[in-house]
């Protein structure tokens, strides 16, 4: 399975790369939206792992637009936000507004994240 992360905290982004790496699974990592924009059309992915505030983009609307450009291919859509949601229609915001398939708020536990990939796909 091709999973891309796309996360502008260099420590995070390289840490989830190993773990992911570790598990199987084929990585690719894009500090920006437009580097991931430009290869992620290039090589479609499985699973967009995504950072909900990236700088000069933010995630959730590259998020809108994967699911909108078939160019794409059609990955499941992970937000991964330091927002903490207590609202459920704030949820429901974003998975409508959006398109995203899920979302996990940071800090997160990466067997929640793992089991989150896995649930995406199956």
């Amino acid at each position: 399975m091709k999973i891309a992360v796309v996360e502008d905290d260099n420590s995070l982004r390289e840490l989830l790369k190993i773990r992911l790496n570790s598990q199987g699974f084929e990585v690719f990592d894009f500090a920006t939206a437009e580097e991931a924009e430009v290869e992620l059309r290039k090589s479609p992915v499985d699973v967009v792992l995504l950072d909900a505030n990236l700088p000069k983009k933010l995630g959730v609307e590259l998020a809108r637009e994967i699911k909108e450009d078939s160019s794409f291919g059609s990955p499941k859509i992970i937000v991964i936000t330091g927002v903490s949601f207590s609202i459920d229609d704030i949820k429901h915001q974003w998975k409508t507004k959006y398109k995203i398939d899920d979302y996990i708020e940071k800090p997160f536990d990466f067997n929640v994240l793992l089991n989150k990939i896995k649930e995406s796909v199956a």
